[in-house]
């Protein structure tokens, strides 16, 4: 019986290896290897087009990708002796907010020939701004194709940034989606799925259950105002969690499928000088417990400014005890730990706020926790950057020392991750350094690079950090680095946008006028640039100026509607309530409920005396917001023009008691 199950099984096995050959032979593909089962792309946009270089065939950096990544340009036929490296990834492996110059691939394309000469090495910075591991997965399929030799994947920061659903399946037992996994990876369960797929009437099996994103990136961070369109939602971090461990698995089969070696580096962050983007309440609290809480935290951070970490200790540890998630409490907490030197405590506090923070810019443990198990479930080296810059910081915990802001790391820690990844391709056998490589060498290397970063390229890289701090709300620390730029370029168009920005967002419209101004000859504005400089002239009184503003937005977005309302109040002040009635009545014929319309509608009607008309805008709004007291002094004074004094009063008392509150 025994002897006749061994025959079987070896038969199923011989018949199972014969059917993955043929398949092979076919070239037909595990689904694993190319289709991410939760997420499709409405287009699969090439990173490299090929193009001559003289009598050399190359591939270059597509023109409509330039964007996001970085001009890179290799051979297409590789030359003998040549070993081929792409780093993937995100904004880090780009080089933000620099580029690929101070990126740790920059610094591994000019350090490895130093530690290893006896070869060609060509290094590809293949790192896309906002790029999550689905979408560095997706492109890896295209980059098997070039003889790549290594992988090296730094991703993990941006699993957040794009809106995606998910079904049940990824909430299953680990063994259960391993099992599929591992299916996913034969051709032979990989073509019965097709053939399934096809008989149902799709092109694969579940791909109507699939999210389907742009074929770029329209990130949270690009489409929203900051960091309000995030939520607290555990069931979504805990699949996109498991969707990271999948993506990277995937990531490791596809590089292994091209005979290439794949290094994984456990991203880093700011944990002692980046407070959380976001924090939210665990359950609802009523408005007067919220405002005491607050109060409390900005006692503790008062406090904690002051020198006093034990007071900002106990008004931290107090709103814990109401709101034990709360990110920002745990990082004030944190940072009153490291105030008292409890340095360890302080690490795990701020590692806490880090992993409660609603906006999760900065990868979670559970992503970091990822990055290790995919690791030894796939037996790859990887790299723990996130423990190497610890070990770095003075105090154990990465700060501003070793980031430019919540991620990105200095030029210096890009070289010592470029280090890192040297150390573990010597140990691997994939370089073999000389007799030169030495403390000396790397330090000549880094004043060579070091030297070619200009103040142009300082102020542009300080704008960019602003531009991010700018959205997430962090004004007052995005406009120092604003006018820090200016300080190294006077007028550099990014520097003077993020300056009027943040100026005007913090109450400084005169300072913002002069920056807007500065820009207006030699930035490239756009209609969002010529909107947001109307609005700091109208604040500023500067009416004329601000409606030549607003109407330049408009001859470049007709339909700009922050644009209409804009140049419709400057109308109304300036007493032109024709043409803002006229203007306002376009924008609520395309949205019948636009409250800001409706609003500015019926001021521009009473302007003009026409009452009557004007109440009933002023209902709709108050119709949608019954407690805008504004409105309800609006009623009462177009009332009081129709006679109707009774009605009046009772929308003046109204206005004066929701005032009162």
């Amino acid at each position: 019986m025994a002897k006749n199950l061994l025959l079987a099984a070896v038969s199923l096995v011989v018949f199972f290896a014969l059917v993955e050959g043929t398949l092979a032979a076919l070239g037909f593909r595990p689904i694993l290897y190319s289709e991410d089962p939760f997420v499709g792309f409405e287009s699969r946009i090439p990173l490299f087009v090929e193009r001559l270089d003289g009598d050399e065939r190359v591939m270059e950096t597509a023109p409509n990708k330039l964007g996001i990544f970085n001009l890179q340009r290799f051979p297409v036929e590789k030359p003998a002796g040549t070993t081929r490296i792409f780093c993937l990834g995100g904004s880090t492996t780009y080089g933000r907010p620099y580029d690929d110059r101070t990126s740790f691939c920059g610094w591994l394309r000019v350090l490895l020939p130093v530690a290893d000469p006896s070869r060609r090495w060509d290094v590809i910075n293949a790192g896309g701004i906002s790029y999550a591991s689905y979408r560095v997965a997706a492109l890896m399929e295209e980059l098997v194709g070039y003889a790549p030799d290594l992988f090296v994947i730094y991703t993990g920061h941006n699993e957040f940034l794009e809106q995606r659903t998910y079904g049940e399946w990824l909430d299953t037992p680990v063994a259960l989606r391993h099992t599929s996994a591992l299916l996913s990876a034969t051709r032979t369960y990989s073509a019965l799925s097709r053939v399934i797929g096809s008989l149902r009437g799709a092109d694969r099996a579940g791909v109507s259950q699939r999210d389907v994103l742009p074929g770029e990136v329209e990130a949270l961070l690009d489409r929203s105002v900051g960091p309000a369109d995030y939520r607290r939602d555990d069931a979504l971090r805990r699949r996109v969690a498991n969707h990271f461990r999948l993506n990277l698995a995937r990531m490791v089969q596809i590089g292994r499928s091209a005979g290439a070696e794949v290094i994984l580096v456990n991203p880093a962050s700011n944990l002692g000088h980046c407070a959380p983007f976001k924090s939210e309440p665990e359950v609802a609290l009523d408005p007067a417990e919220r405002r005491r809480l607050d109060a409390s935290l900005a006692a503790a951070e008062e406090a904690l400014r002051g020198g006093d970490s034990a007071t900002a200790l106990l008004l931290a540890e107090g709103v814990l005890k109401r709101e034990p998630r709360h990110a920002g409490a745990r990082y004030l907490r944190g940072q009153a730990l490291r105030a008292s030197g409890r340095v360890e405590e302080s690490h795990a506090e701020l590692a806490r706020a880090r992993d409660e923070d609603v906006c999760p810019l900065r990868a979670p443990s559970e992503i970091l926790a990822g990055v290790a198990a995919v690791a030894a479930e796939q037996d790859v080296p990887w790299v723990d950057y996130a423990a190497a810059m610890a070990a770095r910081a003075a105090d154990g915990i990465p700060g501003e020392d070793l980031f430019l802001d919540h991620v990105h790391p200095t030029i210096e820690a890009h070289r010592l991750l470029a280090l890192a990844l040297i150390d573990e391709l010597i140990e691997l056998g994939e370089a073999t350094p000389g007799a030169q490589w030495n403390d000396a060498a790397v330090a000549a290397v880094a004043r060579e690079v070091e030297a070619g970063i200009g103040h142009e390229d300082s102020s542009r890289a300080l704008a960019n950090l602003g531009r991010v701090l700018a959205w997430a709300g962090k004004l007052e620390e995005a406009h120092g680095l604003a006018l820090r730029a200016l300080e190294l370029t006077p007028d550099h168009p990014d520097g003077l946008l993020v300056a009027g920005v943040t100026a005007q967002l913090t109450g400084r419209n005169p300072e913002a006028v002069r920056h807007y101004q500065a820009a207006l000859g030699n930035a490239d504005f756009q209609a969002r640039d010529h909107i947001t400089f109307a609005s700091a002239l109208e604040q500023t009184g500067e009416l004329a100026r601000a409606g030549i503003q607003y109407r330049e937005g408009l001859r470049i977005e007709p339909g700009n509607v922050r644009a209409r309302l804009g140049l419709a109040r400057v109308l109304s002040a300036q007493g032109h309530y024709d043409e803002a009635a006229e203007l306002l009545g376009a924008v609520i014929a395309e949205s019948p409920e636009h409250g800001p319309a409706q609003l500015q509608l019926g001021i521009a009607l009473a302007g003009r005396g026409d009452h009557r008309d004007a109440l009933r805008h002023f209902e709709k709004v108050l119709g949608a917001r019954p407690n805008f007291a504004g409105v309800h002094r609006r009623m009462a004074a177009s009332l009081r023009a129709l006679g109707r004094d009774v009605e009046a009063t009772a929308h003046d008392d109204r206005a004066l008691e929701l005032e009162s509150r």
